[in-house]
């Protein structure tokens, strides 16, 4: 079955009209789709793709434009706030690569506008996220491991290199990716009944953030058991672990409440602040890109 013809759930319900682009060899399909905003494909046979999504042949390539996919998210602009709001409660709000790829691209948004202060990421529904949504993935080769990991790896780069305080609100289940993102943010809120986990050891993964970013976030005993026992854990536990940073019955509520207290504070102290403290989080974030696609590719192929 082909690359996209796998995806036709996702694809076939955007509305159109035509237009043309060109998409460059070598480019991997889905990082082209996100970089068209509100186009969404129209002749799939016009455009060579190989099983694993990368394009083949250069071509002039038909698109129809649609309201933007939602893909799972919202993302709301309210001066002096930004939201990221996953909103896919089916999967528990997993992330996917076309996700990922607007996230990032919304985070670059926000570093830009001067009216935004501050940014908010939640979850809608069961979870705030259950990691990442790799069904269908295969990791034959280095090429393919380092396409996959271009998309956490980039988000997580964006968020820590952004001025603007980064605020996160817990609930439900925060696994994988879930629990990953709240090391690189500035700020964690959690309801009282949220579950955490590092849970790629149950793939064979690993936790790349965890076992890079985390030493300097987790005590590193519990970083060590977490990244080696994928068990999940409580929020208290997870307060105790420095995962979080308070434990409240309102983690929206004060989510917002915390980012715009941060959103009043000098934006050019904040963005010194941020710079001081991440200053290596590039270079955390590159080793990862060194050892996981020889992870990657020890995965068994997700169905």
């Amino acid at each position: 079955m082909g690359w996209f013809a796998a995806r036709r759930d996702f694809f076939e319900p955007l509305r159109l009209r035509v237009e043309r682009i060109e998409c460059r060899p070598g480019l991997a399909a889905l990082e082209w789709w996100g970089s068209i905003g509100d186009r969404a494909f129209e002749g799939r046979d016009e455009l060579d793709v190989d099983d694993r999504g990368l394009v083949t042949e250069q071509r002039v390539v038909r698109v129809r434009r649609a309201d933007r996919p939602t893909l799972g998210l919202r993302l709301e602009v309210e001066p002096p706030l930004a939201r990221l709001v996953l909103d896919r409660d089916e999967k528990r709000n997993a992330v996917s690569q076309p996700m990922l790829a607007a996230m990032t691209r919304f985070v670059r948004e926000v570093r830009d506008d001067p009216t935004l202060r501050a940014l908010v990421l939640r979850g809608e529904g069961r979870a705030f996220c259950a990691g990442e949504d790799v069904g269908g993935f295969d990791f034959p080769d280095v090429a393919t491991c380092e396409r996959f990991l271009d998309g956490p790896l980039g988000f997580f780069t964006a968020i820590e290199t952004l001025p603007q305080p980064v605020v996160v609100a817990v609930h439900g289940a925060a696994l994988g990716f879930g629990s990953e993102v709240l090391l690189v943010a500035d700020c964690v809120l959690s309801a009282p009944d949220a579950r955490f986990g590092f849970a790629e050891i149950d793939h064979g993964a690993v936790p790349s953030v965890l076992v890079t970013r985390g030493l300097d976030v987790a005590l590193r005993r519990r970083a060590l058991l977490l990244a080696l026992t994928g068990r999940r854990v409580g929020a208290t536990e997870a307060l105790e672990a420095r995962l979080v940073h308070a434990v409240v019955d309102d983690p929206v509520g004060a989510a917002e409440a915390a980012a715009r207290e941060m959103a009043g504070w000098a934006p050019g102290a904040v963005a010194l602040v941020k710079g001081l403290l991440g200053h290596d989080a590039a270079d955390d974030h590159a080793r990862a890109r060194e050892f996981m696609p020889a992870v990657l590719m020890q995965v068994e192929p997700a169905l």
